[in-house]
């Protein structure tokens, strides 16, 4: 069950210890985090300077399979470790910075509104229009899928199918044409 970023900014507002699945979960995150800057400045070195993983291990003095099970997947490294793989790909960590939990929970709640207000308007399009139009139809499911909303996606998907692409952009050229008269 996943947990929710409104949960979690009452849990840790709250007086209560915070619970032992979300101290789990934001440790698995950082760990991520952590893995996917490691992995990505291994890879920008391998392709500029041609480095690999027995070189780096060598670098570090560690042995090659502790590196590409480090390289390999996301774990609980220590600080020292990822000082020493950062050293050995000639690199150093810019000062890191922290964002507090509540902005990103309200800038999270703020881009749902947002996707929220545009299937909306999308909906409203094609209810409005007495024979739906395909290039309406189309950013309608577009949006749907983009958004991962099933219900609206099968509310859409009942409409007529535009046959090609060139239906499409023959619609929207007509319905340029029939904006531009109507002003």
């Amino acid at each position: 069950m996943p947990i929710s970023q409104t949960s979690i900014l009452s849990e840790i507002q709250g007086p209560q210890p915070i619970s032992e699945r979300t101290k789990a979960y934001y440790r698995r995150r950082l760990q991520n985090r952590f893995h996917r800057l490691i992995l990505a400045t291994f890879r920008e070195q391998q392709e500029l300077t041609g480095l690999n993983q027995k070189q780096l291990a060598e670098r570090i003095d560690k042995d090659k399979s502790k590196v590409n099970r480090w390289l390999g997947i996301p774990s609980n490294l220590t600080l020292e470790t990822v000082s020493d793989l950062l050293l050995g790909l000639g690199v150093d960590l810019d000062d890191p910075s922290v964002t507090p939990i509540a902005r990103l929970v309200h800038e999270a709640d703020q881009a749902t509104t947002t996707k929220n207000m545009h299937v909306e308007r999308a909906l409203n399009l094609l209810k409005n229009d007495v024979e739906p139009n395909p290039l309406s139809m189309q950013i309608a499911l577009f949006t749907a899928r983009k958004r991962e909303d099933l219900s609206f996606s099968a509310k859409v998907s009942n409409l007529p199918k535009p046959v090609s692409g060139a239906a499409i952009s023959k619609t929207a050229e007509l319905i340029q044409r029939q904006q531009a008269l109507s002003h």
